[in-house]
């Protein structure tokens, strides 16, 4: 149930903001719209409540550093904290506030499920921006901690052009400590499934690999006929994402993709990207020996593709 109903008053960094409607509810998390009445401007309020994390003192604490200094936001397309409110010291809840997305952005999550919806070229030159945003965060060595079609957003204008934003900013850790964020999903890699790590930015670079097949094939790179042929519970998830895990495409797959679609858009990406996600899931990098290829690494692959078909 939503915390403030439409009409409430909040003051967040001494501003005055007046709550519209609920937009979205993750549990843990709610998100608003509302209306800044010192600056006359619509935005996005979220109000962060329970148990969000394990440590929410250090949690609030980070959200505060990230909002005094948005002006030095290291990628236009993160949509970073503008102001915080004071910390209720009764039930560690708080809310901060964040640019309005325009009605037009849709979760990516729309291109995963249905990628024959969108031009090969379109679903490749979205990705190419979600890489670079990710390569430039890592090179400062931030983490992300929690990438997933929820928090990436997505808008094609009427003469082509694109936009990707990414959302909840407030996941990004500072010197990789992720203070109890560990991901969504099977966004996850395996060693955090299993907890034998927190998140890192290796770890960000698994989800951010699975997330890029996805849009491009259209499945998950783990999710085939062996796991497809099990229950979906919590222990099997952890087994054939996180124990076993064994990447569709793999040239002795026991696990092979569950329909020929996948196959065949798979194909469509040419050569530099296949070998890109034959190294991002072998055996090795999925038990977690082995240094996984970075964001820059996939958005030279993604440029390949998408020049080689041009």
């Amino acid at each position: 149930m939503a915390h403030f109903k439409p009409g409430s008053c909040v003051r967040i960094g001494g501003e005055q903001i007046l709550v519209d409607t609920l937009l979205g509810s993750g549990g843990q998390a709610d998100v608003y719209r509302v209306l800044n009445l010192d600056r006359k401007c619509y935005q996005a309020m979220k109000h962060l409540y329970g148990i969000y994390v394990d440590d929410r003192p250090t949690f609030y604490r980070k959200v505060r550093v990230l909002a005094d200094h948005r002006d030095e936001s290291i990628h236009p397309d993160l949509v970073w904290p503008e102001a915080v409110s004071e910390l209720d010291e009764a039930t560690q809840s708080f809310c901060y506030l964040m640019e309005l997305l325009p009605p037009e952005y849709k979760s990516v999550a729309v291109i995963m499920r249905e990628p024959d919806r969108f031009p090969l070229d379109q679903r490749l030159r979205l990705c190419i921006k979600l890489a670079e945003i990710f390569d430039t965060m890592h090179k400062y060595k931030y983490i992300y901690t929690d990438i997933s079609a929820g928090n990436l957003f997505y808008r094609i204008d009427r003469d082509g052009g694109i936009h990707l934003k990414v959302i909840d900013c407030d996941n990004i850790s500072l010197e990789e400590k992720s203070l109890g964020l560990k991901g969504t999903g099977l966004f996850r890699a395996p060693e955090i499934l299993t907890e034998r790590s927190l998140p890192t930015i290796q770890s960000d670079l698994h989800a951010l690999a699975v997330a890029v097949f996805r849009m491009l094939v259209g499945c998950h790179p783990l999710d085939g006929r062996r796991t497809r042929s099990a229950a979906f519970t919590p222990e099997n998830i952890v087994k054939y994402f996180g124990e076993e895990p064994e990447y569709i495409f793999s040239g002795s797959s026991g696990n092979p993709p569950c329909s020929p679609e996948f196959r065949a858009r798979f194909v469509q990406l040419g050569e530099a990207l296949q070998v890109y996600f034959q190294l991002m899931f072998s055996p090795g990098r999925l038990a977690g020996t082995g240094i996984r290829p970075g964001a820059e690494s996939l958005k030279l692959a993604l440029q390949q593709c998408r020049n080689r078909r041009n």
